[in-house]
């Protein structure tokens, strides 16, 4: 009887978190400190604590947190193997899509259902969808998925693009990879992932020559969504003010500036093939640079950052990434982001400038630290209370969540098929977001 009352207090309270709640608290303040119970939590705040950092509170895990406390709890999930997405179908090959039918499909004397399913196990996204379910129902490292899911709908791809498994799977285990790690990272390895040059056209993005200029679109969304957006923010997310409207981060010149460093990188190379440019579809491995194809002009970056000239394709994409990351608005804007998709769609103001401060300093001088990022979005005060009343509080949950949270709070085990339907008629296609601007 006791484990079927705890059930229903979980389902009960993932029900009213999915409607709202409030930021004021019963045992909490807004000042950033942890509250006086945060070594011996409530069940209420342990409950919200596991809907924030995991796909959902189980029996074990509230038991676990309401034992160890919120910092043991969240030292052990840092140091918890990262399961990724390994071992899916290696199917892919540049000659593996004949027109739209796959090569190694056979058909002959073969039922349409037969092949329909080889398609689908082999050569679509439909594994990576399934495995980001039975994952999320059963794997440890709950933390890692979650905050690797939030990334995943920053830095967004989509398999509307990407429609295949194993490009997929590279993609998102640079997110999952690094959901503990620092954000140049990501910005880095995002930069050059086969995956993003094929969604947002770096790929195959060639110097100027006649009436053609190198193409603009990842140069673009790299600044709007992905790093300093479009106006410059203070330290708490409010935007700079300048004669009465807010003052923008760039201008075109600075989205050629980045579209010119971005030149000459293709596809990676192919086993036993020499790299050059318009190189063959193949994801396994970063971008590969063909220096001729690269604009070695002078290029205008952001605050007014010049690149010199005739440096290495190499060299700028450093520089660029460094001038980007280095932004003042990176904290206030990734570090906002992260608070919405974690704890609440509108945070206070003094709650974005204490999580900005941590990506700005880490408290030992590393900028970019996701770690200390997610632990200072998860234990600040305004995440933490038995109890919210402010109806601004929390979040509307996005299918996904809910449909986890729930299957979590039951045991239920899938192999996510069924599921990857739910989530389909849901209008969230895991993995698919209609645009580069995710699901809603």
């Amino acid at each position: 009887m006791k484990k079927h009352l705890l059930f229903y207090f979980i389902v009960a309270s993932l029900f009213f978190s999915a409607c709202g709640g409030g930021s004021s608290s019963s045992t909490a303040s807004n000042d950033g400190n942890l509250p006086p119970n945060a070594t011996s939590p409530s069940l209420p705040d342990s409950v919200r604590f596991l809907e924030q950092s995991s796909f959902g509170p189980t029996e074990d895990s509230i038991a676990a947190v309401r034992q160890k406390g919120f910092e043991q709890f969240l030292n052990e999930q840092f140091s918890v193997k990262a399961q990724g997405y390994a071992n899916l179908p290696n199917a892919l090959s540049p000659v593996a899509i004949v027109g739209e039918q796959p090569a190694n499909c056979k058909y002959d004397g073969v039922e349409a259902s037969a092949v329909s399913q080889c398609y689908r196990d082999n050569f679509s996204i439909f594994t990576m969808q399934t495995r980001f379910f039975q994952n999320a129902l059963t794997q440890p490292d709950q933390l890692r998925q979650r905050v690797a899911w939030a990334l995943s709908q920053i830095l967004v791809v989509s398999g509307k693009v990407i429609f295949q498994a194993q490009p997929m799977q590279a993609y998102q285990n640079i997110l999952y990879d690094n959901a503990f790690g620092n954000y140049r990272d990501i910005l880095y390895k995002v930069t050059l992932s086969p995956v993003m040059g094929s969604y947002l056209n770096m790929v195959n993005n060639s110097k100027p020559g006649g009436n053609q200029k190198p193409n603009e679109n990842y140069a673009r969304e790299l600044l709007q969504l992905f790093s300093i957006g479009k106006v410059k923010l203070n330290l708490d997310g409010s935007p700079v003010i300048e004669s009465g409207v807010p003052k923008p981060t760039y201008s075109q010149t600075e989205i050629e500036g980045f579209a010119y460093v971005f030149t000459g990188w293709t596809y990676p190379t192919l086993p036993g093939q020499q790299t050059k440019f318009y190189s063959p579809f193949y994801y396994v491995g970063d971008m590969a640079i063909v220096p001729k194809e690269h604009a070695t002009t002078a290029k205008t970056l952001l605050n007014g950052v010049t690149l010199p000239a005739n440096q290495t394709p190499e060299k700028d994409l450093n520089d660029a990434i460094d001038n980007v990351f280095n932004h003042p608005n990176v904290g206030p804007f990734i570090g906002k982001l992260l608070i919405q998709q974690l704890v609440t769609s509108n945070p206070s103001a003094e709650y974005v400038a204490r999580v900005s401060t941590v990506f700005n300093n880490n408290g030992q001088g590393i900028r970019g630290d996701l770690k200390a990022v997610v632990r200072a979005i998860l234990l600040d005060a305004e995440a933490r209370g038995d109890s919210k009343t402010d109806v601004a509080y929390g979040h509307l949950k996005e299918p996904a969540l809910y449909l986890l949270n729930v299957l979590r709070a039951a045991g239920a085990k899938s192999d996510g098929a069924v599921l990857r339907y739910f989530l389909f008629i849901m209008d969230q296609d895991i993995f698919v977001p209609p645009s580069v601007f995710n699901y809603y």
